[in-house]
């Protein structure tokens, strides 16, 4: 049996994800941001109407971003449509840096999100495409630790300083992307599909560390041509069962994950934890959940191959369940006056406990699951429909958030998503099949069954 090595698979699995870091950054950008924005001192006014348009204007730019993102990576190739993100990322930094009122954010987070929807185009097709079948599902759920790990530097940087210095440190990320990806090689599946037999065994060579690839590179070859032969357009995302199937599956996780309220949670975060009175300020609580992600994201990325899929989203859904309901009752107390000085502390416990559930699946597990589910030739309108569709829900959590805040209560807004969580549960018990150790193959002829 021929001997390949993983080092070389997770350096490239890496450098590719280190834009993901920009990504976190500019999601988690919002939590000390609009707080900021929002106090009598700031230098940009704006309402809490205009917040939330500002924390969603990067999911609409994300949109675009993912309509555009088909025909780029399969023009381009996967590798140069992830180092041409790094453009509008940095501008978004610039923008928000020199901005003068609030239409200067919107416009930046615009842009910003337009680089995320080619991201999340290409880097899943990358990352599933580069890894064999061993560490694929690590590789997965290394997308989501790289986006904590940016949501973390906006976290820990932007309570203490001002708007501009922040913007400079996030603009400092795509420039780092860029040196150190530019050296890994492309997909060995996109030189296939490209007909280009000399760079796909290139390719693979140096992913796998041995030049003993040839059998692999052959089968790649087959997947591809068969692929091609059978499957051709994205309407038969739709008029192919097995795509059917996958494309059910992965549009219920991603609407399971954004309706357990993670976009408008971590968003709102600062302006949450300025509501309760925990001891804790809220600047130190937004950190504590940024490590809490970070750290049990890479938990996950050990754990989603040795313990599968479906048991991590099961436990995962059943403790955001359980936190957000109990975020719920805090909220719900604390609004008919109730005394609630002896558990000051459960808003900011629940916030972590959630976060913790959120990162060791519901947070991971679904970006892992999409690379695995489409054969490769409809992967990118797979993932560009699944990315879109998590745009729009991410645009609507996050409008919702704010409009039940501001109208009913926080509390309500905690019940609605705990219940969507409950109801993900059941949703994973029943419809989700188990990827682990499976090639890819073997997963599209369980789908076609």
């Amino acid at each position: 049996m021929k001997s390949t090595k993983t080092s070389p698979q997770i350096l490239a699995a890496i450098t590719s994800s280190l834009i993901l870091v920009s990504v976190g950054f500019h999601t988690g950008w919002s939590s000390p941001s609009l707080a900021k924005l929002q106090a009598e001192d700031s230098d940009i006014e704006i309402t809490s109407d205009q917040g939330s348009w500002i924390a969603s204007f990067m999911y609409v730019g994300s949109i675009f971003g993912s309509v555009v993102g088909v025909p780029i990576v399969d023009r381009w190739g996967r590798k140069m449509s992830l180092l041409v993100t790094s453009a509008p990322l940095f501008i978004a930094c610039l923008l928000i840096a020199f901005a003068t009122n609030y239409l200067w954010l919107y416009v930046a987070r615009f842009i910003a999100g337009f680089g995320l929807g080619i991201i999340f185009t290409a880097i899943p097709m990358y990352m599933g495409e580069i890894a064999e079948d061993r560490v694929r599902g690590g590789f997965g759920i290394l997308i989501t630790v790289m986006q904590n790990t940016g949501a973390l530097v906006a976290y820990a940087i932007g309570p203490w300083v001002n708007r501009t210095t922040l913007a400079a440190a996030g603009a400092v990320i795509p420039i780092l992307y860029v040196v150190t990806f530019v050296w890994i090689p492309e997909s060995p599946y996109y030189y296939a599909i490209k007909n280009s037999p000399f760079r796909t065994e290139k390719s693979l060579i140096w992913l796998r560390g041995t030049p003993d690839i040839l059998e692999e590179a052959r089968s790649i070859e087959k997947n591809v041509s068969i692929e091609s032969n059978s499957v051709r357009t994205m309407l038969e995302l739709f008029t192919v069962r097995s795509n059917r199937k996958a494309m059910g599956i992965v549009i219920g996780l991603l609407t399971f994950q954004q309706f357990s309220g993670t976009t408008a949670i971590l968003a709102y975060s600062t302006i949450i934890f300025d509501e309760v009175d925990s001891g804790i300020s809220s600047s130190v609580s937004v950190i504590i959940t940024g490590v809490v992600q970070l750290v049990f994201g890479v938990l996950a990325l050990f754990l989603t191959d040795k313990t599968g899929r479906k048991p991590l989203l099961i436990t995962s859904m059943s403790l955001c369940s359980v936190f957000l309901l109990a975020e719920a009752v805090y909220f719900q107390l604390r609004a008919v006056g109730s005394d609630i000085t002896g558990v000051s502390w459960l808003p900011v416990v629940a916030m972590v406990g959630y976060l913790i559930g959120y990162a060791i699946g519901l947070g991971t597990v679904p970006m892992a699951v999409s690379t695995e589910f489409f054969p490769c030739e409809v992967k990118a309108f797979a993932i560009t429909i699944g990315a879109i569709y998590l745009c729009v829900a991410g645009i609507c959590v996050t409008k919702f958030y704010q409009v039940i805040m501001d109208s009913y209560g926080i509390h309500v807004a905690f019940y609605v998503f705990a219940a969507c969580s409950a109801v993900a549960v059941i949703f994973t018990v029943l419809m989700i099949p188990e990827t682990k150790g499976r090639s890819l193959s073997e997963i599209q002829d369980e789908l076609r069954r």
